[in-house]
């Protein structure tokens, strides 16, 4: 199980102020003992240095609506081998934003003990599951999932972000009864990555939906397995190689989506079940430097 720092549970990343709103009640925390004050009183929340204490989470899913949330210094996390987000984030029309130089340090190499996905835990930059999000203005350096959207995530954009060491941007993995629908992509870059863009259904899932996704404008450069993957064999962790037809794939558009991957990667690797994609259209895509790529849908190979 992935984790993440950044869990998006519900609510909208955006805040919106109506006129004749009271004015915003403002607070600073400086330490993990005064968040959970300050989420209940406040509307205009700085968390400045905040250290979370190891196996606990910074958890903001109980702001109130229309809340803004700054993240200023550096935000730390003591090291314990669990399976939980870092931080939680949910709520009605918030706003999470950051000071100048802020910095959320995940503490991620505890978790990765250097092996990757066999290591303690993953470590997913944001996972959303979530609707109306919009994720803007990020740099994320982790060795999981830049972004990862699923569990019946909608309306969710994700523009200008820098993805280092990653898993890449990713829709899924998706399993059984669930809907995935109207996410964006927009202005990315994703370097000395796993994968560059990725649609993962989980192998053997059901009564599912991924429809209209669009990756735009995605700039890829030392990619190490995947520049573009679509994938309904995704099991423990990687391709199988044997699609299932559960999962409807469906109105997706990778567009200007350009780049290059190490010489032992697939530019791309597209492998869906019988009559589960349709409508995936390819524009101005242009991924090199692989060699073996295995295509079962469009005119990428």
């Amino acid at each position: 199980m992935a984790r993440p720092i950044l869990s998006f549970l519900s609510g909208a990343l955006l805040a919106t102020t109506s006129l004749g709103a009271p004015a915003a009640t403002s607070c600073t925390a400086t330490a993990y003992s005064d968040v959970s004050a300050a989420v209940a009183s406040c509307t205009a929340i700085t968390l400045s240095n905040i250290a979370v204490p190891a196996g606990s989470q910074l958890d903001l899913t109980k702001v109130q609506p229309s809340t803004t949330v700054t993240f200023a210094g550096t935000t730390t996390f003591g090291f314990k081998a669990w399976e939980n987000p870092l931080i939680l984030i949910g709520g009605t029309d918030f706003h999470i934003t950051a000071a100048s130089g802020a910095i959320i340090d995940g503490n991620g190499q505890a978790w990765w003990d250097g092996q990757g996905d066999n290591g303690v835990e993953n470590t997913d930059g944001f996972n959303v599951k979530a609707t109306n999000v919009l994720i803007q203005d990020i740099t994320v350096i982790n060795q999981d999932d830049c972004v990862a959207v699923s569990s019946g995530a909608s309306n969710v954009t994700v523009r200008n972000a820098s993805c280092d060491g990653s898993h890449g941007l990713s829709i899924g993995s998706v399993g059984s009864d669930t809907t995935i629908k109207d996410i964006s992509f927009y202005d990315s870059v994703v370097k000395n990555s796993q994968n560059g863009v990725r649609i993962k259904t989980v192998s053997g899932a059901t009564n599912s939906v991924v429809q209209n996704i669009v990756y735009q404008n995605i700039a890829l450069s030392n990619i190490s397995s995947y520049g573009i993957i679509v994938e309904q064999d995704y099991l423990n962790g990687g391709p199988s190689g044997t699609p299932t037809n559960g999962v409807t794939i469906k109105d997706v558009v990778f567009q200007n989506v350009t780049g290059t991957v190490t010489s032992k990667a697939k530019d791309y690797y597209v492998l869906c079940g019988s009559g589960s994609c349709s409508n995936i259209t390819f524009s101005e895509v242009k991924v090199t430097g692989g060699t073996g790529d295995s295509c079962n849908y469009g005119s990428l190979c």
